[in-house]
């Protein structure tokens, strides 16, 4: 923002932004600085719990932490409040992501594709989303014991009346692995909204135009063979390699 300003882009036009209530690049760094400032507090106080400087033993609301950040952000996108003087861009940013999610129905801006860019950049943080709710979902357990207990075994970690279970089953799939499609539509999903959107584009186009909208969504359509591709190969690695050494023994 700080060069576009020096270079006379001007942002405010091209995004829609208003221009009576907007961030500047001094808004978004400290916006940025606030934010990194909160997970790295959240980061200290999971490993202090994780650790026995603190406590003689793991404290089982360790893993509440990364839960109450995550709920904490998103309930500051959500919610319109304004503490922080945002509530124009907020809501900028929200009509946005809104969009992002309807490609392909709606027709498309700049800003609509450019923040489209920005997700696929993005790609890797999508896996680490989904990989966050598999985790606790599947992999952790919370449950409230009426007995106090103090006990530790090799998958079960009890602290108080709260035991904290790793639900893991060797003959099921692992979170972080395309062993279920749930990851693979996730690993797909920044890539897909781009094609729907140069699809959108390519409909409202005139005719001249809409090869280079076509050869745009057929660019980011090779995501989807890609990603199969490793997914196949990170599920079918281990036989592909028995029956290679089979076929050469």
């Amino acid at each position: 923002m700080y060069g576009w300003s020096l270079g006379g882009v001007n942002n405010v036009l091209i995004f829609e932004l208003n221009p009576r209530d907007r961030l500047t690049f001094w808004h978004m760094a400290t916006l940025a600085t606030s934010f990194g400032v909160i997970w790295f507090l959240n980061l200290i106080i999971f490993l202090l719990l994780s650790s026995k400087l603190l406590f003689d033993f793991r404290l089982s609301f360790t893993y509440l932490v990364p839960i109450l950040l995550n709920s904490l952000l998103l309930i500051f996108f959500v919610v319109r409040i304004d503490p922080f003087h945002l509530k124009s861009t907020k809501r900028w940013l929200q009509n946005v992501v809104i969009k992002e999610i309807k490609a392909g129905f709606v027709p498309v801006a700049f800003v609509d594709f450019w923040f489209a860019d920005q997700l696929n950049s993005l790609g890797l943080v999508f896996l680490d989303f989904e990989f966050f709710f598999c985790f606790f979902i599947k992999e952790q357990q919370l449950e409230y014991n009426p007995t106090p207990l103090l006990e530790q075994t090799n998958d079960v970690i009890v602290a108080g009346n709260v035991t904290n279970t790793t639900l893991i089953d060797e003959n099921e799939y692992r979170c972080g692995s395309f062993d279920y499609g749930i990851r693979y539509f996730v690993a797909i999903y920044p890539a897909y909204i781009r094609f729907a959107q140069c699809i959108r584009r390519m409909n409202d186009s005139p005719q001249k135009k809409k090869m280079h909208h076509l050869a745009n969504a057929l660019k980011y359509s090779t995501t989807f063979v890609k990603v199969l591709f490793a997914a196949i190969y990170s599920r079918y690695k281990s036989t592909g390699m028995t029956v290679y050494r089979m076929s050469h023994s």
